[in-house]
Parts: C-alpha cells; sequence; structure tokens
C-alpha cells in the first residue's frame, strides 16, 4: 500500500472511524470513510483467496523461481520503506532496526530448522 502510495489515505479512514463513532449522526462523514475501507475489505479477502491459489500453483510448477520473486518482493518493500522519508519521521531509530535485524535472524533459523535440511 505504502508503495502505492495509498498506505496514508487508509491509515487515515482508519483513525476517522473513531472520530466518527463519537458523532455516528454524520452521514456523510461515514460514508466517506466507508468509500475507502469497503473497497480495502474486499480487496484483502479477494487478495488473499486468488493470490494465494496462485503461488500454490507456480510452488508447485516453478519452486525456485517463485521463492525468488516472494524474496524480490520482500527486499523491495523492505527498501522502499527505508527511503521514505516519512519512516524517519516516524520515530525509527537504531533499537527498532536492531530488533528488526533480530528478528529477521530469528525467523530465518526456525524457518531453515523446520525445513528439515
Amino acid at each position: 500500500m505504502l508503495l502505492l502510495g495509498i498506505y496514508y489515505d487508509i491509515m487515515r479512514a482508519l483513525s476517522s472511524v473513531k472520530t466518527y463513532l463519537q458523532n455516528p449522526s454524520d452521514f456523510a462523514f461515514l460514508m466517506e470513510i466507508m468509500t475507502i475501507i469497503i473497497p480495502l475489505g474486499v480487496g484483502i479477502i479477494l487478495g488473499i483467496l486468488i493470490v494465494s491459489k496462485i503461488i500454490s500453483i507456480f510452488l508447485e510448477k516453478y519452486h525456485s523461481l517463485t521463492y525468488f520473486t516472494i524474496l524480490g518482493l520482500v527486499i523491495a518493500t523492505v527498501l522502499g520503506l527505508l527511503t521514505d522519508p516519512i519512516t524517519y519521521q516516524s520515530g525509527l531509530g537504531l533499537v527498532i532496526i536492531i530488533c528488526g535485524a533480530g528478528a529477521f535472524a530469528a525467523g530465518f533459523a526456525l524457518s531453515y530448522l523446520l525445513s528439515g535440511k
């Protein structure tokens, strides 16, 4: 969502739900929020169902290529987050980066151990 440029609009709409609940008589405000949240929810549900089936098919036919593609998307997303100036304004510091690297290493080790190789 961040790379598509819609992350901040979605976060703003989700945080507006609390504002709406404090004044539930503003129907126009509710419609404005729902024009963002409903397509997001439908997209998430369809995305999970469709993309998981496609990835399953690709893993059966193109195992290595699929894994490298997923790895490339993950790395590109991290680079996209790290090059966004708003990331640094949100308080991302050295401690968070070290904790993230540690969590990555732990996840990598755990997946390697569970793979049985």
